[in-house]
Order: structure tokens, then sequence, then C-alpha cells
């Protein structure tokens, strides 16, 4: 891992040769190499399942006569320690068979809409005799940016699909199966899905709400641009360097590929795979190994490990994020973001404006000061003289982000309440598809970033303005802004369990609940806990929700998995918070942290998990 292939290769070849005999490695080890005379497995973490345990663990002592040894070492967590009190339960534990869902009509459905994307493209080049529209700002942004009028690429595609083009259908019928165009009824056109109270098809509403939001987008910061532009030449002189900010960031905005764009408003698959995946550079250092290593992360996880200041060790070496890569001639997407103390909705903004009520309750801010932003896209660098070798361990990771619902109001139908358990409590369950989630970094004390516009120099300790490039070592004389968060939008899957008596319940008992439920959750299913998150928030009636997602930006089925056994979850969740692992006045690694939770873990509190759900579940 971090390895560029070549190295990667490099070290396989000999450790296959024997001129070495230890490997560090992930867990996808073994393509295209001979394990056979691999004696020992060490295992720096407990893997999720018993499958995983044997498939990790068989790899040694494949040769007759062989004698294979694995050791396996528990961290301080819940997962780990549950299964180190017993290991038989992991290493002689029941392996379910394997299950292929063929009938998977989310997966199907985006699958549809790219062949839908893909037949209009080809009709739209051979019409209009173009260039296929590749780039978000030419498909999606209006002509004119005051108006509902359709961008003439998008109103094709309304109008094309208003057709019923039957090579369309031919399509469909010649990927799916029978038993799936019965049940995405290819044949009267029913796959587009219900009618909204707009009478909008569901894959319309989808097109809809991706012209909405991104064209929101354009017009805040042209709207900005007009506005300094109106003031004339003393006005645009005056606030030039807010012009160019602005234009650059536009032009961001609307050279985002389309492509990268569509899978956000489940117009196209994703796969379950990172897509927005970002680059710590160090092809700048001069230094020979910072050609061998390879560091990328997915943006949810390196605007943390990533983050300014944060280090990481790759080839036996350490490399420090020293800022943040600006592209020539376009700007970071920034603005503003106000997380409600009513309801820990985040509503953010962008360009300059900022939002005087929380979009989800309404609540005034008060005089609460909105917090800037910036989304660090194209990925971050590391300091000029990073690739130093490791002293005294392992350095600490980066700051974790905290993870607050940022999308438009989520579903208001609840699920059937099919159990007594949820009848009997009042508690709703709603399952909803991409949904809107930031992941937000604040730094060190919440206490944000000092960042150049100019270089890209970044850091998360108090600066002054001298500072130098990070890429060249030189002076820089850009302005440094100061408090800066890093953020990163993302949609995928999330479940919202609505406790409809807990009005007056104090938002951080709940927070405990809801760390609880995803510990019950992982050990109920056997879900890798780091594949779960969560948050919680107050709808503008004052009930609280609690929100689980998928990590993996798209979804990856576990939320829709909870979501079918929410009352076995609750209970599953009442009974690991009731081992006395820590007093109920706190908690620990064992019961309710984890890293990624670092910001809460001085209000987390296993008493209040346990009380909260002993109402609902009963001493069982």
């Amino acid at each position: 891992a971090n390895l560029r292939n070549e190295d990667a290769r490099d070290v396989q070849i000999k450790f296959t040769n024997g001129e070495i005999n230890v490997l560090s490695c992930t867990t996808t080890f073994e393509l295209g190499v001979d394990v056979g005379e691999l004696q020992t497995v060490f295992l720096r973490n407990m893997p999720p399942s018993t499958a995983n345990y044997i498939q990790r663990a068989g790899r040694a002592g494949r040769r007759d006569g062989a004698t294979a040894m694995i050791v396996t070492y528990c961290q301080r967590r819940s997962h780990d320690l549950t299964y180190f009190d017993d290991p038989v339960a992991m290493i002689s534990g029941v392996i379910p068979a394997p299950r292929l869902q063929t009938s998977n009509t989310k997966i199907t459905r985006r699958h549809l809409y790219a062949i839908v994307l893909s037949a209009f493209l080809r009709y739209w080049i051979t019409k209009t005799d173009t260039k296929w529209p590749n780039k978000s700002g030419v498909f999606f942004r209006h002509p004119d940016i005051n108006s509902d009028a359709l961008n003439p690429v998008v109103a094709g595609l309304i109008e094309y699909i208003g057709q019923h083009p039957q090579t369309i259908k031919q399509a469909f019928e010649a990927v799916l199966t029978p038993e799936l165009q019965r049940e995405m009824e290819v044949d009267n056109w029913g796959w587009l899905g219900a009618w909204t109270e707009e009478h909008v098809p569901l894959y319309l509403n989808s097109l809809y709400r991706a012209d909405h939001q991104l064209n929101n987008e354009f017009a805040a910061i042209i709207a900005a641009l007009e506005e300094i532009r109106a003031g004339g030449v003393d006005a645009m002189s005056t606030h030039n360097s807010q012009l160019n900010r602005l234009s650059r960031m536009l032009k961001t905005l609307e050279q985002r590929e389309l492509f990268g764009v569509l899978p956000n408003f489940g117009l196209m698959p994703k796969y379950g795979f990172p897509t927005d995946v970002v680059q710590l550079k160090t092809d700048h250092i001069p230094n020979d190994n910072a050609d061998r290593v390879e560091l990328t992360r997915d943006l949810q996880i390196a605007i943390g490990e990533y983050a300014p200041g944060s280090q990481v060790v790759a080839a036996g070496l350490v490399w420090e994020s020293g800022g943040i890569v600006i592209p020539g001639g376009r700007g970071l997407v920034a603005g503003k973001y106000m997380r409600c103390i009513q309801c820990e909705y985040a509503t953010l903004t962008i360009g300059d404006a900022s939002a005087s009520l929380c979009h989800n309750c309404g609540f005034a801010a008060n005089g609460q000061r909105a917090t800037d932003y910036i989304v660090p896209e194209f990925g971050f660098i590391a300091t000029y003289d990073s690739g130093k070798p490791v002293v005294g361990g392992r350095p600490p990771r980066g700051r974790a982000s905290r993870f607050s619902f940022s999308g438009e109001t989520m579903s208001t139908r609840p699920r059937d309440r099919n159990d007594a358990l949820l009848r009997q409590h009042d508690i709703d369950i709603y399952f909803n598809r991409n949904v809107q989630l930031s992941a937000i970094n604040e730094g060190t004390n919440a206490q944000g970033y000092q960042y150049c516009e100019r270089c890209g120099y970044a850091t998360d300790k108090t600066t002054d303005r001298e500072h130098k490039s990070p890429i060249t070592n030189r002076p820089c004389s850009g302005r440094i802004r100061r408090r800066i968060s890093l953020v990163h939008n993302f949609v995928t899957d999330a479940l919202e369990i609505q406790f409809n008596r807990m009005t007056q319940t104090k938002t951080m008992d709940v927070r405990s609940v809801l760390y609880a439920i995803l510990e019950g959750a992982s050990r109920l299913l056997h879900i890798e806990r780091d594949e779960i998150d969560g948050t919680i928030y107050k709808t503008a009636a004052g009930t609280i929700r609690v929100v689980i997602f998928d990590v993996v930006p798209g979804g990856a089925g576990f939320a829709l998995q909870i979501a079918d056994c929410v009352p076995d979850v609750l209970r599953a969740a009442r009974a690991h918070v009731a081992t006395e692992c820590c007093g109920p006045e706190t908690s620990c690694y064992r019961c309710l942290r984890t890293y990624g939770n670092q910001y809460f873990h001085p209000v987390l509190k296993r008493g209040d998990a346990l009380e909260l759900l002993t109402q609902i579940v009963g001493e069982e």
C-alpha cells in the first residue's frame, strides 16, 4: 500500500525469491504472489467475521508438512475486545453462506439511467453536430442564470425520454433478466418511477434536483460577481482579489466532469467504490524516495488524514501535509456554513454570503458567526522537506471529521411499523437514498486552518503572514486566510430512527445512543464498524432523529440492512452498553468511543445510552 506499482512489484519479486522474508501489506495481498512458503501471519486488528479471519489466516502453512502460526493483535475497540474475551467465537465461528442479490433494484435503476444517458448522448451529438457535453456547466448551466429555463442539453434529454424511444427499451431487454424486466416494469416504462407530488417521474425528479442544486451554486457566484462589477471600475479595483477568487471558483464548478457529478444524484452507477479520490502530492520533493510513494485517499477520509499538519508513513518514511493543491486558472469551491445549535443541521452556502436561518428548522442564528470553508477537491501537498525517517514511533493520525446532515429535508413518509416494539414506543423508521451529508474538519481545537489562496500553503498552527510555498519552498506574499474549515459533501444511503417521545432529551444523551446503535448493528449483522457512521439532528417539530449512513459514497447496502431489523439492532445496542467496561458516567473504546467520534469523547456516557435503550427494549 502507498507504493507505486513498480516498487510494489519489486518488493513482491524479492519476497518470492527469498531476498526478504517479511511483508507489511493490505488484506488484498496475494495477487500474483506465491505465498506457499508463508509461515506466519500477524493481523494488526481483529477481522470483521470468521470468514475474513479464515481467509487471512489461511495464507500461511499451505505447503505439505508446514506449520502455521497466526497472531492477532486486538486494538482497544469494541469489536476487537469482544473477540479477545471469546476468541473461539471468531476462530471456530459460523460462516454464513455467501449471498448474491441479483434483483438489486438500486443498482439496476442506476444502470438503466446510464443506458438512457448513453443513448441520448449519441442522439444529441448526431442531432446537433456538436461535441458531447462532458462538463457540468455545459450540461446543466441555464442560458439565463436568473431564469428557470433549462439548459438545452437537459431540455433535450427530457424531451427525448418523453418519446419513449424503442432503442432504450430494446437495450433494457438485452441486459435485464425477464424477472428484472417485470420488476422494473420495462414494458410500460414503469422504471421511470412513481409519480411525485409534482407529477414528475422519479428519474426526471432526480434530474431536476441536480439541475436545481447546481444552478443555485452557479447563480450564487454569478450574483456576487455582478454585484462587484455593478460598482464600476473603482469597485472592481478595490475588490480585485475577491473578483479573481470568485471567477476561478465559478470555473471550477463549471469544469467538473459530468460523470463525476451525475452519480451524486443517483443518475449513474457508483459501484460502491470511492469516486472523489485525491492525492497527497510528493513529486515536487527533492528526495529520491518521493517517486516511490503514491498517497491517495477518498476525499471524505483525506480531509482528515491528509489535512495540513497531518503526517503519514509510507515506504518507512514520514510525509507531512503542508498545503492544498490549487490548479492553475481555477479556484477552490468555498463558502460559509453554520451548524445549528438547535438541531445540529449544517446549513452551507457558496461564495461570500452566509445564511441567517437554519435550512432545516428555521432557527435564527442569533449572532452565531458563520464559519468559512473550502473544498480541497484537487488534493494536498506534502511539505518540501517531507520524507524523513520515522523517529519515536508512528506519528499521530490527522483529526477526524465531524459528519453533519446538510441536504434537503429527508423523507416525510415513515416505513410501516410492523413491529410491536416500534409501535409501543412511537418510533418511526425512514430509509432514504441519495441524501447529502457533509464531512467537516475544523482543525485542532475547532480553530480551523490558516491557508494561502495563492500558493496553497496551509497549517493547523497559528502563523504570521510570512510563509513559503510548499511546492517551491520560496517565500510567498499571498494573503493568509484564517479559521478555515475543510468540507467534503457526499451522497449516500441513510437510515433515520425518529424517537417521537424524546423531544426533551438532551442532544448529547441521544448521541451516546447513536454510537451504541452503531456498535449493536456492527455486532449483530457482522458489519465492519468503519463501514457505517452516524449523526443526529432534530426535526423542525423538535423530535430527535438518529441518522445512520453508509460511509461508502453512493451507499453499500448496510443502512438498508439495518433498516430491516431495527428492533433487533436496538436490543443488540442495549446488550452492548450493559457490559460494565467503564463507569456509567463515562465511556471507553470498548463501548462507545472510536477514532472517528473523538470530538464527542468528553460527552459520551455509557450510562445514558443504557438508560434510554432500557426504556425501549427492557432489561433483556
